[in-house]
């Protein structure tokens, strides 16, 4: 996150896209926890296949909110 570092604003924040993040990382909570702070909006989608999330998939939505303390 050395980009919003960098810029050192509050006003420039970071999409979080937890579909690419689970494909590229695999621990979508932790990386969330650890880096909220510089997200603004979350972009979501069912893994795999990009469908809706209300088709079985490998991430716990529920649970992902719930950990991350996702108010929005």
């Amino acid at each position: 996150m050395a980009v919003c570092k960098q810029v050192n604003s509050p006003r420039v924040k970071l999409l979080c896209d937890i579909y690419h993040m689970q494909i590229m990382e695999g621990n979508v909570i932790r990386t969330i926890q650890q880096e909220r702070v510089h997200f603004g909006h979350y972009h979501t989608a069912g893994n795999p296949g990009r469908n809706d999330l209300n088709q079985p998939e490998e991430l716990n939505y529920p649970a992902i909110i719930r950990a991350t303390g996702y108010e929005g």
